[in-house]
């Protein structure tokens, strides 16, 4: 369990690599699905990511709160 809590407001350094220097993404695609798990997460609603479909044709259509 995370110690530190995230303080709205803040910002936070997202890593682009992984371990050992290894990309996070796949492709472009993989990038673009990361960028709309957090414009969805970025509310004061939860998100079920098993609720969001693979494709995100509508993402900018969810009710975010």
């Amino acid at each position: 369990m995370r110690s530190l809590l995230f303080a709205p407001g803040e910002f936070y350094h997202v890593y682009n690599r992984g371990t050992d220097k290894r990309p996070i993404f796949s492709d472009a695609g993989d990038c673009v699905r990361f960028q709309d798990l957090l414009y969805l997460s970025n509310s004061e609603q939860s998100v079920n990511v098993r609720d969001v479909k693979r494709r995100f044709d509508p993402v900018y259509s969810y009710e975010r709160g």
